[in-house]
C-alpha cells in the first residue's frame, strides 16, 4: 500500500482485474476526466493543462472511451458489458484538497473496487497521463485557489495512520517572534537593491515553524484571503513544520488586503497556528471630514488618515527597507465620472470646485450645487481608491429643533436651537430666524424686531422672552406658544407654517395639582397607607409644596402617608401652594370598615361554582373580601381531616401552599392541579383500609394574612376578618377557614356532565335574561373526570308551530340549528364553544325564542359491537314523568321529539302539540332566550331561574385552550433552552410558574412569541440572561449593533468600522481580544440612565429578554416590586454578578408586562407571524439587526448556514397553530362556509394541488358539485367546487347551487337560481373575469384590498399542478371583479361587514388559477 503518488490527469491509462481483455499494464484503457464537467459544469482544475481526475470518475463513461474496461467476467462464467455494472469505489487517493469541497485527488497509488456481475475488480492505473512529474495544480478560472507541493509526489490516504496536531506557529525570519499577534504588513514596491532591515541576509524569504505533534508529513500550510478560512488562495504541500517562501513570489500578485497564512493538521481554523498579512500597496487608510454635506462657497476641511502610520506598526513591516518609501497624496474631485480636479493629472475646474491646501489635507469650496466624489490615494493604478460622496446646498434649511423644557412657569428659563439642517457641516455659530405664536392670538410680530429674532439659541428666561421681546403684557404669559426657526426670512407678506420638525412648542402655565393617588379605597381600621402626588410641572420651584388636607380621625403623619383611625368614609384633598400656583383640589374618597369575606368558592374557569373534581383535572380557588384591597395572603390547600386537629399535622394533611393577591376590588384566584402529587398525599393523610377501601377525600383552603407587601399599605396588627372560622394552632399559628361545608371540593371517580350553560356575551357570568339574535355568546358546559373525552354538542330551537308534525305518534318538537362534532373537554373539566343566534333563523310573528343545548358521548352500540353511536349526557331540560309520553331522538341527536297517543285515536292538532310540548318539555337554567324585538321584556316563568353562585375567576388562557392554561413544564423549557444546566431550567419552571399570569404570560401565542425573543437575547443555554450580555464582539461587527462604533454613520448598520471599534473589538490590531468594558463604555454611556462609567458593564444586558442600562433597571424593579414583591429579586442594586434562574425570568417577564409586549403577541392570527413578531421587536429591541433570526426562532426557518426546523420552532413548541386563540384566520362574521373553508385552508396549508392528500381530497370537491360522475380531478379546475364543498359542510346551505357550482360564473348572481348580488362581506363570493371565484375573508392594512379565500390558486406562481387552498388579493376597484354574490336566503349581519385586517397583498391571477 503506497502512501505516496503521482496525480493522475487526463490521459493516463488503467485497467481491471475483473475485465476480459484490459486487466493488465499492457492493455490498460485510456482515462478521460469527467468528474469536472459533471459537478462543476466545466474543467476548472488543471496539471499541465489537462484536467485533474477525482475519485468522482467512478463510471464507466471515464474510460476506454466510454465503454470501461470492455466485457467484464460475471460470477455465471459468462461475460457482460463493463457499462452496465461500472461502479468503482477509490482508496488512497489524496485527501488534504478537495475541488468544490467534494472532490478528492487520484493519484497513481489509487486503487478502486467494483462489485461488477458477482466477480468483483480492482481498478489501478497503469500510467498517470503527465509528461513530467506535477508538483502544482492550476486553476483556470477566477482564483479560489491553486496548490503547490515541494515534491511532485503527494501524500495518499494510506499514508501514515500517525495524526498531525498543529498547536501554534512561530516566525524565524525577518521579524524573530516566538507568538505571533495583530497584523503584520508586506509592502509593494518595496523591495528594492538597499538590503532591508528585517531580513538582511535571507532575502524576501518568509520564515515560519509550526510547532506540532504526529506526522511532520502531514503538515498543510493554507494561504486564505481575509483574516477567516473560507477563501482559500493557495495550498503547500510537502514543506513539513517548515516554511520558507519568497515572499515577493506569495504576496506580489495579490491585491491589497489582509491574508492568513495557516499550518494545520486536518482542519484550519486556529488563531494561534496563523499569521495575518496585510497587503499595502496604497497608503490611504480613510478620508475624515467633518461633514458629507455643506453649502456653496463654504471651505470644507478634508484629510486622510494614513496606513502604518505608527512606529508600532511599521515595526511589523515584514519587507521594511533602510527608509520608508515616500509616498505623496494625490486628490481627485468627480462630478459623476467627470473630473473637475486632479493633482496628480493637473485638472483643474476653479470655477466649479476650488482647492487649496497640499499633501494630506486640503479645503474644498464648491461653486454649484449637486453630489460630488472626493478620492485621495498614493498609488496612482489603485482601481478603488478611498472616497468619500459630499452633498452641497445651495442654501441652507433648518429640519429640526430642539428645546427643554415644553411645560414652563413664567420665572422658568427656556432654551431651544436649531439642532438639524438640510447639510450636516456649517460654521459654528450660524444664526437662524425665529417665529413666534401664541395660541388664541397668532404670531407676535413684535418678536420679530427683538435680538432674539436672529439667533443660533435662544436662552432666556421665559418672562424675559414674552415682555422684553415679544412685548406681551403679564396679563398675557400664560398660554400655548410655538417657536420656528428658518434658515432665512419668510419674506414679505408669507406667513411661517407653525408646523413640522422646525418647531418647539412650550406652554406657560400657573404650576397645580395634577394627581392624586391612593394604594386602596376600601381598607381596615388602623390601616396606614402612602399617597402619590404629582404637579403638572413635576419638580417644584421656589416655595411651592404639596399639601394634604384630611377630616377628622385621620391622621396626616408628614412623610407622605396617612392613617386612619376609625370607621366611617373619608374625602382626602391635595392642592399646590406657592407664588403664583394654582390651588385647584383633587380628591381622594376612602371607606374604612370591618373586613368581611364576601365570597369565598371552588369554581370552574368560567367561574361557575364547583364542588366535584377528578384525578389530573384542575380547579380555580376563589376569594373575596371586602375592606381589603391589593394585599397578600398566603392560602393553604389541605385535604379535610376530623375536628381541627388535622390542621397541628401540616405536612400530612396540607397538599400545596400558594401566595395571592386581592387586587383593587378585593378579589383573587388560584389553580390548583390534581395531578399525581396530590393523589400520594390524599393516600398517604387519609389511607385506603378493609374498612374504609373508598375514603372520601374532601378539599378545603384556608388563608392567612402576609405581613405588609409593600410600604403602600401598612395594616394594623390585630386584623380579623368577618366571616371567617380562625383556627388557632399555637401562638403563632392561626388559620382562617373560608369554606362552608357544602363549598367543599369532594374528590370523585365518577364521569359525569354537570351543567350546561349559556354566557353572557362578555363571558364573565351566565346569561340570566333574555338575549337578541346576531349576539354571541359562550357554551359552557362542565364536567368531571372527562378530561380530553370527546363530546358532540347541539343546540336545538324550537320547531315553529307551522313547522309541527306528528308521523306514528312521533311530533318533533326541537331541531338542531348548530353543531358541534369531536368537541374536546380540558384539563380544567370544561368544554366552550361560542354559539350566536343568526337572523335567518327568527320565525315571525314569535316574540322570541328558546335555544337549549345538549352534549352527546359516544359509545359502543349495544346491537352491533363494530358500531358506535351517540348517547345523550346532559341537557337543558327535565321531562314531567307524569304524562304517558316518552321522549325520542333521531338517531344523530339532532332532532327532539314526544311520542304520545290521543285517548280517541285522533292525529293532534297544532294547537295540541304545541300545549303537549309545553306540558311535557321543561327549560333548565342557563338556556337562551332570543328576542325577536329590539327592546326586552321579562323572563317568562317557563324557564326556571338561574340561581348559580359565581366566582370571577381569571383563568389562565382566556379563549379556554387547555395548553394557554397549562404550566411551562421542564420539558417544554429542555425543548427552548437546549443547551441549559437541567437544574436551572427545574428553578426557571418553578418561577414561570409562580408567575406567569401575574405577567400575563398565559396564553400559547404568548409564550411562544416571549421565548422566540428570549432565545435571541439570553442564548439556548441561558448563558446571556444568567451571565449577563456578552459584548465580545468582532471589530467588524460592533457597527450593526452600536452606532459609536460607525464610521460613517449616515450609512446606518451598513458603516464600516471606525477606529474605536478596531481597537476595543475582537481584529488584528489587539491579538483578537476584545475589551469588552470599554465596548460597553462607549455603546451605553449617557444613555438608558446610566450615569457613571461603571454603569454601563454592571447594568448590561441580563435576564430572559436582557434588560439593559440603569434606567430600564430601575423600571423593571418598580414593576417587580409591584407585581411580584414576595420574590424578593432585587436588581437595581448595580452590582456585577450572576443571576439566578429565578432572577432571570422574574426580569423578563416584568420587561414583559411592563410594556405591554403581550398585547402584540395578541395580534397572532391577525397580522402575520412576522408583523407580530416585528411589533414585539420595536418595543424590546427596536435597532437590533437581529429581527430575521427572531422570527425564525419563532416560526422556523433558515439563514445562511443556521436553520430552525419548524417543529423546534416556538410556534411548534407552544402548539401556537392548535390553540383557539391566535391560530390563524382572525374570522368576523358568521358565514358558515367560511368557516369550513378555513378549516381546509388550515388541513392542507402549504400543499400543492399534486400533492397527497390534497389530490385525493380535489375528487371529494367535485363529487359534491355540478360536475359530479364527471371523473374530474385535480388538473380540472377545481376553484367552484371547492366552494360547493365548503356549502355543503352546512346546516343550511347543502346543495346551494347543484346545477352549476363547478363552473366558477355558475356563483354570478345572473346564473345562479339560489343566489344574488350583494354588497361586500366577510364570507361573500367574489367572481373574476378569468373564471375564478373565491370567498371574502377581510381587507389588506390598509384597506384598500380585499383578501379572499379559495382553491385552485397560485398567487402568482404558474406551473400547473402546484395550486393551493390559499389565500390572494385584488384592489377593491380592479375591473377583473364582475361579482360579488351570497346566497338569497342569508341575511348579512352587522359583524360580517367587519372586514378583519390580514398582511396580504399577493394576488392571484390567470395564470396561476387556470
Amino acid at each position: 500500500m503506497a502512501d505516496k503518488g503521482y496525480i493522475i490527469i487526463e490521459g493516463a491509462t488503467a485497467y481491471c482485474s475483473s475485465s476480459v481483455t484490459n486487466n493488465s499494464n499492457g492493455t490498460a484503457v485510456p482515462m478521460e476526466v469527467k468528474s469536472q464537467k459533471k459537478k462543476l459544469g466545466k474543467n476548472k482544475y488543471f496539471a499541465q493543462n489537462k484536467p485533474v481526475a477525482t475519485y468522482l470518475d467512478d463510471k464507466a463513461d471515464s474510460f476506454g472511451g466510454g465503454n470501461g474496461f470492455g466485457n467484464c467476467k460475471g460470477s455465471d462464467g459468462k461475460t457482460y458489458p463493463c457499462k452496465g455494472k461500472c461502479s468503482i469505489k477509490y482508496k488512497d487517493y489524496y485527501e488534504n484538497v478537495e475541488f468544490n469541497k467534494s472532490m478528492k485527488i487520484l493519484l497513481d497509488a489509487s486503487t478502486g473496487n467494483c462489485p461488477g456481475y458477482g466477480v468483483p475488480g480492482t481498478i489501478a492505473f497503469a500510467t498517470t497521463g503527465q509528461a513530467n512529474n506535477v508538483s502544482q495544480i492550476e486553476v483556470k478560472e477566477a482564483d479560489e485557489f491553486s496548490v503547490a507541493n515541494t515534491s511532485p509526489q503527494w501524500p495518499s490516504s494510506a499514508a501514515s495512520e500517525e495524526s498531525i496536531a498543529v498547536s501554534s506557529i512561530s516566525m524565524i525570519r525577518p521579524i524573530p517572534e516566538d507568538k505571533l499577534t495583530g497584523n503584520y504588513y508586506y509592502v509593494k514596491g518595496m523591495n528594492g537593491p538597499l538590503f532591508p532591515i528585517a531580513n538582511p541576509f535571507g532575502g524576501d524569504n518568509l520564515d515560519l515553524k509550526a510547532q506540532f505533534k504526529g506526522d511532520e508529513k502531514k503538515i498543510i500550510w493554507a494561504l486564505f484571503k481575509g483574516e477567516g478560512i473560507k477563501d482559500k488562495v493557495k495550498t503547500f504541500i510537502g514543506l513539513g513544520s517548515n516554511f520558507s517562501q519568497s515572499m515577493g513570489k506569495i504576496f506580489d500578485s495579490l491585491a491589497e488586503g489582509t491574508y492568513r497564512l495557516e499550518a494545520y493538521g486536518k482542519k484550519a481554523g486556529d488563531a494561534k497556528c496563523s499569521i495575518n498579512v496585510e497587503v499595502v500597496q496604497d497608503f490611504v487608510k480613510k478620508i475624515v471630514s467633518p461633514g458629507s454635506s455643506t453649502l456653496i462657497k463654504i471651505p470644507l476641511p478634508v484629510s486622510i488618515e494614513r496606513k502604518l502610520s505608527s512606529a508600532a506598526d511599521q515595526a511589523k513591516i515584514l519587507n521594511r527597507g533602510f527608509f520608508m518609501p515616500v509616498n505623496s497624496v494625490q486628490w481627485t474631485v468627480k462630478q459623476g465620472t467627470t473630473v473637475l480636479y486632479s493633482s496628480y493629472s493637473e485638472v483643474s475646474s476653479s470655477h466649479l470646485v476650488d482647492v487649496t491646501g497640499i499633501g494630506d489635507r486640503i479645503f474644498l469650496t464648491f461653486k454649484n450645487e449637486g453630489k460630488y466624489t472626493v478620492e485621495a490615494f498614493t498609488d496612482p493604478t489603485d482601481p478603488k481608491p478611498q472616497s468619500i460622496e459630499v452633498k452641497i446646498e445651495n442654501s441652507l434649511g433648518v429640519m429640526g429643533v430642539k428645546g427643554e423644557p415644553g411645560l414652563v412657569r413664567f420665572s422658568d428659563t427656556i432654551k431651544v436651537q436649531a439642532s438639524k439642517f438640510n447639510v450636516n457641516y456649517i460654521p459654528s455659530g450660524t444664526s437662524v430666524y425665529w417665529y413666534l405664536k401664541k395660541e388664541g392670538i397668532g404670531r407676535v410680530a413684535l418678536f420679530e424686531n427683538s435680538p432674539s429674532f436672529r439667533t443660533s439659541i435662544i436662552s432666556k428666561k421665559v418672562a424675559e422672552l414674552l415682555y422684553n421681546d415679544a412685548k406681551l403684557g403679564s396679563d398675557q404669559y400664560f398660554g400655548k406658544y410655538v417657536l420656528e426657526a428658518y434658515a432665512s426670512p419668510v419674506g414679505e407678506g408669507k406667513q411661517p407654517g407653525f408646523s413640522g420638525s422646525d418647531c418647539f412648542n412650550f406652554e406657560v402655565i400657573q404650576n397645580v395639582i395634577d394627581k392624586f393617588t391612593l394604594p386602596a379605597t376600601n381598607i381596615p381600621k388602623g390601616t396606614k397607607i402612602k399617597y402619590t402626588t404629582t404637579a403638572r410641572i413635576a419638580t417644584l420651584a421656589g416655595n411651592e409644596a404639596i399639601k394634604i388636607e384630611v377630616p377628622d380621625k385621620v391622621t396626616n403623619n408628614g412623610d407622605g402617608t396617612i392613617t386612619f383611625n376609625d370607621l366611617g368614609e373619608y374625602t382626602i384633598s391635595a392642592y399646590l401652594i406657592g407664588d403664583y400656583t394654582d390651588g385647584k383640589k383633587i380628591e381622594a374618597k376612602v371607606k374604612v370598615s370591618e373586613p368581611a369575606i364576601k365570597r369565598a368558592l371552588w369554581a370552574y374557569g368560567t367561574g361557575v361554582k364547583r364542588t366535584e373534581t377528578g384525578f389530573g383535572e384542575e380547579t380555580y380557588g376563589f376569594i373575596e373580601i371586602d375592606g381589603l384591597q391589593n394585599q397578600a395572603l398566603k392560602v393553604k390547600v389541605w385535604v379535610k381531616g376530623e375536628g381541627d386537629d388535622f390542621y397541628k399535622e401540616k405536612d400530612k394533611y396540607m397538599l400545596e401552599e400558594k401566595t395571592v393577591t386581592l387586587n383593587s376590588e378585593g378579589k383573587a384566584s388560584f389553580l390548583i392541579t390534581t395531578n399525581d402529587d396530590y393523589k400520594k398525599k390524599l393516600l398517604a393523610a387519609i389511607p385506603k383500609t378493609t374498612e374504609n377501601p373508598n375514603p372520601s377525600y374532601r378539599l378545603i383552603f384556608t388563608i392567612e394574612l402576609q405581613a405588609s407587601s409593600s410600604s403602600d399599605i401598612v395594616l394594623p396588627g390585630n386584623i380579623t376578618i368577618q366571616g371567617t372560622r380562625p383556627v388557632v394552632v399555637d401562638a403563632t399559628t392561626t388559620y382562617l377557614e373560608v369554606l362552608d361545608s357544602n363549598e367543599e371540593l369532594v374528590m370523585t371517580s365518577e364521569q359525569k356532565i354537570v351543567s350546561i350553560m349559556f354566557s353572557t356575551e362578555n363571558g364573565k357570568d351566565i346569561q340570566r335574561e333574555q338575549t337578541f339574535y346576531g349576539k354571541t355568546h359562550k357554551l359552557w358546559v362542565h364536567t368531571v373526570n372527562m378530561t380530553e373525552e370527546v363530546l358532540k354538542i347541539d343546540v336545538l330551537k324550537e320547531i315553529p308551530k307551522e313547522g309541527l308534525n306528528e308521523k306514528d305518534h312521533i311530533t318533533y318538537t326541537h331541531e338542531s340549528k348548530q353543531s358541534y362534532n369531536e368537541e374536546k373537554t380540558g384539563k380544567d373539566g370544561l368544554l366552550e364553544v361560542s354559539f350566536t343566534a343568526k337572523e335567518e333563523w327568527k320565525n315571525p310573528p314569535k316574540n322570541f325564542d328558546y335555544y337549549i343545548a345538549q352534549a352527546s358521548r359516544q359509545v359502543q352500540d349495544p346491537a352491533d359491537p363494530k358500531k358506535k353511536i351517540w348517547k345523550i349526557e346532559k341537557s337543558q331540560f327535565t321531562i314531567n314523568n307524569t304524562l304517558p309520553a316518552d321522549l325520542v331522538r333521531t338517531e344523530d341527536m339532532e332532532k327532539l321529539g314526544i311520542k304520545a297517543y290521543k285517548k280517541d285515536g285522533t292525529p293532534f292538532t297544532k294547537e295540541e302539540m304545541l300545549e303537549l310540548r309545553k306540558q311535557y318539555i321543561f327549560y333548565e337554567s342557563g338556556c337562551l332566550k332570543v328576542s325577536q324585538k329590539e327592546t326586552p321584556e321579562a323572563i317568562d316563568n317557563d324557564v326556571m331561574p338561574v340561581v348559580v353562585e359565581m366566582a370571577e375567576v381569571k383563568r389562565e388562557g382566556e379563549n379556554g385552550c387547555p395548553r394557554c392554561k397549562a404550566e411551562i413544564t421542564v420539558d417544554i423549557l429542555k425543548r427552548v433552552y437546549k443547551n441549559a444546566e437541567n437544574e436551572d431550567l427545574q428553578e426557571l419552571a418553578l418561577t414561570l410558574n409562580n408567575y406567569r399570569n401575574i405577567f400575563e404570560l398565559n396564553t400559547c401565542a404568548r409564550k411562544a412569541h416571549f421565548f422566540a425573543q428570549s432565545l435571541q437575547e439570553a442564548g439556548t443555554g441561558l448563558k446571556g440572561g444568567l451571565h449577563g450580555e456578552s459584548l465580545d464582539y468582532a471589530a467588524e461587527d460592533l457597527p450593526k449593533h452600536f452606532k459609536n462604533f460607525r464610521a460613517n454613520p449616515e450609512l446606518g448598520k451598513q458603516s464600516p468600522p471606525n477606529d474605536l471599534a478596531y481597537e476595543y473589538g475582537r481584529s488584528s490590531k489587539n491579538g483578537y481580544k476584545s475589551n469588552e468594558k470599554k465596548i460597553a463604555e462607549i455603546a451605553y454611556g449617557e444613555r438608558l440612565g446610566n450615569e457613571s462609567v461603571d454603569d454601563t458593564w454592571n447594568f448590561r444586558g441580563r435576564g430572559l429578554l436582557q434588560i439593559t442600562g440603569k434606567g430600564n433597571y430601575k423600571e423593571i424593579q418598580k414593576k417587580i416590586d409591584e407585581k411580584a414583591k414576595d420574590s424578593g429579586v432585587m436588581i437595581s442594586d448595580g452590582v456585577d454578578r450572576d443571576y439566578t434562574p429565578k432572577e432571570a425570568a422574574i426580569t423578563g417577564m416584568a420587561d414583559w408586562y411592563k410594556d405591554s409586549m403581550y398585547l402584540k403577541a395578541d395580534d397572532t392570527g391577525k397580522l402575520t407571524d412576522d408583523v407580530v413578531v416585528d411589533s414585539i421587536v420595536d418595543i424590546l429591541n427596536k435597532l437590533t439587526p437581529s429581527r430575521l433570526h427572531r422570527k425564525i426562532w419563532y416560526r422556523g426557518g433558515k439563514l445562511d448556514n443556521w436553520e430552525v426546523k419548524v417543529n423546534d420552532s416556538m410556534k411548534s413548541v407552544f402548539r401556537v397553530g392548535e390553540c383557539g386563540k391566535g391560530a390563524g384566520l382572525n374570522l368576523v362574521g358568521d358565514a358558515p362556509w367560511l368557516q369550513a373553508a378555513w378549516k381546509e385552508y388550515e388541513k392542507y396549508k402549504g400543499l400543492r394541488e399534486m400533492d397527497s392528500p390534497l389530490k385525493e381530497k380535489i375528487t371529494e370537491y367535485f363529487d359534491v358539485s355540478s360536475a359530479a360522475g364527471l371523473g374530474y380531478d385535480y388538473t380540472n379546475p377545481w376553484c367552484g367546487a371547492f366552494l360547493a364543498w365548503c356549502f355543503d359542510q352546512t346546516q343550511d346551505y347543502k346543495r346551494i347551487n347543484t346545477p352549476k357550482s363547478a363552473a366558477a360564473f355558475g356563483w354570478k348572481g345572473s346564473t345562479w337560481d339560489n343566489g344574488e348580488d350583494c354588497n361586500a362581506f366577510v364570507g361573500a363570493l367574489i367572481v373574476f373575469d378569468y373564471s375564478h371565484v373565491a370567498l371574502i375573508a377581510g381587507e389588506n392594512l390598509d384597506g384598500t384590498r380585499y383578501v379572499y379565500l379559495g382553491g385552485n390558486q397560485g398567487n402568482g406562481e404558474k406551473t400547473a399542478g402546484h395550486q393551493k387552498i390559499i389565500l390572494g388579493s385584488v384592489d377593491k376597484e380592479s375591473k377583473s371583479i364582475v361579482a360579488i354574490t351570497k346566497p338569497k336566503k342569508y341575511t348579512i349581519s352587522e359583524k360580517d361587514k367587519e372586514f378583519p385586517k390580514y398582511d396580504v397583498n399577493a394576488e392571484n391571477s390567470k395564470e396561476s388559477s387556470r
